[in-house]
C-alpha cells in the first residue's frame, strides 16, 4: 500500500494541525496508509520519517504553512532536498508570514 506523511507543527492556533488531521484522514479514505508525524516532539520525528521512507512505497510528504520546510541536516542541506519522496507544503496564509521560513 502507498503512503503519505503529514506533518503537524507548532502553530498559534491548533485549527492547523486539526487541517492536518483531517487531510490525513481524507487520505485514508483514498486508500493511503498515513503517518502523521508531529515536528514538535524534538528530533524523534527523524526516526518516523526515516522508517516510512525507508519502506520505499512513500509518494508524498505534505504539510501545511510549510511546516518542515525549513529542516537542515548537518551538512547544511535541507532534509527534503536528500529524500526521494516530493514534498507538498499547502499555504494556509500571505506567503509575506512564511518568508523567514524558505530564506
Amino acid at each position: 500500500m502507498a503512503s503519505i506523511v503529514v506533518y503537524k507543527g507548532k502553530f498559534i492556533y491548533g485549527v492547523v494541525n486539526r487541517f492536518a488531521e483531517m487531510i490525513a484522514d481524507g487520505f485514508r479514505e483514498y486508500g493511503y496508509e498515513v503517518a502523521l508525524i508531529d515536528l514538535t516532539q524534538g528530533t524523534s520525528f527523524l526516526n518516523e520519517l526515516k522508517a516510512v521512507v525507508e519502506r520505499g512505497d512513500c509518494k508524498l510528504v505534505f504539510s501545511f504553512a510549510g511546516a518542515g520546510a525549513d529542516l537542515k541536516l548537518s551538512n547544511g542541506r535541507f532534509l527534503h532536498d536528500m529524500l526521494p519522496v516530493k514534498f507538498l507544503a499547502a499555504m494556509v496564509d500571505h506567503p509575506a508570514h512564511f518568508l523567514q521560513r524558505f530564506e
